[in-house]
């Protein structure tokens, strides 16, 4: 069994059935604060290659790369984004791996 310094992957060797790997995946965490929408996700190596992503509509698929700096507390990535003012915005962590 080998594991990531910080456990967030994991892979196994099972005789005879193979190979087993194990990623968690990055929850997305959004609230309100005063005007502004705050967006945060842990900081893990399985959140490697995981971009973030905005939207004004669910079944769209124009949904648009995130360029906002997105900074790290606390083992976090997180960011501030002002409220649309159409009341519609809607985001997405995309593994691009």
């Amino acid at each position: 069994m080998a594991s990531s310094a910080d456990g967030s992957r994991q892979a196994a060797l099972g005789y005879p059935d193979g190979i087993y790997t194990w990623q968690s995946v990055p929850v997305l965490n959004i609230s309100q604060v005063s005007d502004k929408v705050a967006l945060s996700w842990q900081a893990s190596s399985s959140a490697e290659g995981f971009v973030l992503q905005a939207g004004s509509d669910l079944m769209a698929s124009n949904w648009a790369l995130m360029t906002n700096i997105i900074t790290q507390t606390n083992g976090m990535n997180g960011l501030l984004v002002p409220i649309s003012p159409s009341g519609n915005e809607y985001f997405r962590l995309l593994n691009f791996q």
